[in-house]
């Protein structure tokens, strides 16, 4: 009864001064939604992460309540990327991330305490502002989205993405005194930010580059198998930069190639050490026979060819055989 009579009080109010009674009822949320009414987790002015019930007409039971770390959300939120064209001189595309870095340290935090909160007929909404890449400078822009869990994958809707912050103290005056309170779209007074449907496709404009366990049923929806994009994400943080990378790889080559030049050199010194011991071997009646005279001073010969005995050296296991003639 209050509630009506209220509304009339406004009515009668917004007459008498030639204001629309819509530049009053939003402000005062008169008329809640079931959004209004959600269990808010995190709230920062126009910005929030809410437990709402399940649109009526949604299929499937929610994996909820669910417990995903804020660190491998962290990582699947910022592995999101856009698709976009390279440039009046180039054909290439290139890629940009979706969410700003201060939106993914909100959504992380968020949801990883909203999903565990959240029941199997809940799910989660957001309204995130961040500074992203405006005609000039980067501007402060909106993303609503909802979230869910269902058979292990993380759901994310999406409903105005890269809409200009709006509803300022300024621009409600502004529009109060012009007696509109649709004046400008962005009064989120009249045009209250659109968080997603499961029932109804909210067109997105831009395009979502591909990642290995990201899918898109539609434009606005996204479906991400968080462990599998978690552990592409931490792979490709563990590789080192190019230039690091091949300064390795060049260290392990010459570190390769010094093992088999030792390998190589150690083989030779054993077969040495084995040719000198048998020219030592002159008056050695087990050792005599193993090698000729001439066989001996030809295998000397050689050793001295390679450097690998000295000059003098030379000369006194020359002696030495030939004093077993």
């Amino acid at each position: 009864m209050t509630r009506y009579l209220l509304t009339f009080i406004l009515l009668l109010v917004s007459t008498v001064f030639q204001v629309q009674a819509r530049d009053w009822f939003p402000d005062l949320n008169i008329f809640g939604s079931s959004e209004d009414e959600g269990v808010v987790v995190w709230q920062a002015g126009q910005q929030y992460i809410k437990i709402v019930p399940k649109e009526s007409k949604a299929e499937g039971k929610n994996d909820h309540p669910k417990t995903i770390s804020v660190d491998k959300l962290r990582d699947v939120l910022g592995a999101i990327k856009l698709q976009e064209a390279g440039g009046i001189f180039s054909d290439e595309t290139k890629e940009s991330p979706f969410f700003a870095s201060s939106d993914i340290s909100t959504l992380a935090s968020g949801l990883s305490r909203a999903f565990e909160r959240a029941k199997p007929d809940e799910d989660i909404i957001f309204v995130v502002i961040g500074r992203h890449k405006g005609l000039l400078a980067k501007e402060r822009k909106v993303i609503g989205g909802r979230a869910f869990i269902q058979d292990g994958k993380l759901n994310l809707i999406f409903g105005d993405v890269y809409r200009p912050e709006g509803g300022s103290i300024d621009q409600k005056k502004r529009n109060m005194a012009a007696g509109c309170g649709g004046c400008d779209d962005n009064d989120v007074r009249t045009n209250p930010y659109v968080v997603g449907s499961r029932n109804k496709e909210h067109t997105v404009k831009f395009v979502f580059a591909d990642f290995d366990g990201l899918e898109r049923p539609r434009s606005d929806w996204l479906v991400l198998d968080v462990d599998r994009m978690a552990s592409i994400v931490e792979k490709e943080r563990n590789k080192l930069p190019p230039a690091l990378a091949r300064e390795q790889a060049r260290a392990r080559k010459e570190a390769a190639e010094l093992n088999l030049e030792r390998r190589r050199l150690r083989e030779e010194m054993a077969r040495m050490r084995k040719e000198m011991k048998e020219m030592s071997g002159g008056n050695n009646s087990k050792n005599a026979g193993t090698k000729s005279v001439e066989e001996r001073l030809s295998t000397l010969d050689q050793l001295k060819k390679k450097g690998l005995v000295s000059e003098k050296e030379y000369q006194r296991k020359r002696q030495e055989i030939l004093n077993d003639l």
